[in-house]
């Protein structure tokens, strides 16, 4: 059996990713996919314990959405939101050609009626809830995504301080 080898690099805060196999140009984007989850609950995490927002925030408290639907970062988090899976309105081939941050304003105006099933009662991957989630992290802050990935994900760890006994 011959193993396919498979163009890879190395995410990190430098300008240039390091190519480890293949030949991908590095000044070109490839799709993150579902890694980018574990960057924006990273995000969610650290903020939460830098005091900026907490997991069991409302997601009204940071975003223009409806009230009352119960959904807080954490159940976005958690794919416990109640949101579906995909974005309403998305092509079956390529869900995401055209989800952009307009169409994502769109939905957030009508939140509500975008819930399947209260939050918190029933777990369902939604990438819907992770876009919903990555929003309310930009608004809670102030800042881009990017430069949140570059804060919290990128950067390198911060010494913690010294303890004297």
């Amino acid at each position: 059996m011959t193993l396919r080898r498979v163009p890879s690099c190395i995410i990190g805060s430098s300008h240039t990713a390091p190519i480890v196999t293949g030949n991908h140009d590095a000044a070109k984007y490839v799709e993150a996919g579902s890694f980018t989850k574990v960057i924006t609950a990273t995000i969610l995490q650290q903020l939460a314990q830098q005091g900026v927002l907490t997991l069991d925030d409302p997601v009204e408290r940071w975003l223009g959405v409806p009230a009352g639907t119960g959904i807080t970062l954490r159940h976005l988090a958690e794919h416990t939101s109640g949101l579906p899976r995909l974005p309403p309105g998305t092509a079956r081939l390529d869900p995401y050609k055209k989800f952009t941050g307009d169409r994502l304003n769109e939905l957030l105006s009508s939140l509500d009626r975008l819930v399947t099933v209260p939050a918190g009662e029933h777990e369902e991957y939604s990438n819907l809830g992770y876009a919903v989630l990555g929003a309310a992290l930009t608004a809670a802050t102030g800042e881009t995504y990017d430069d949140l990935v570059a804060a919290h994900v990128l950067a390198p760890p911060r010494p913690a301080a010294r303890r004297d006994a």
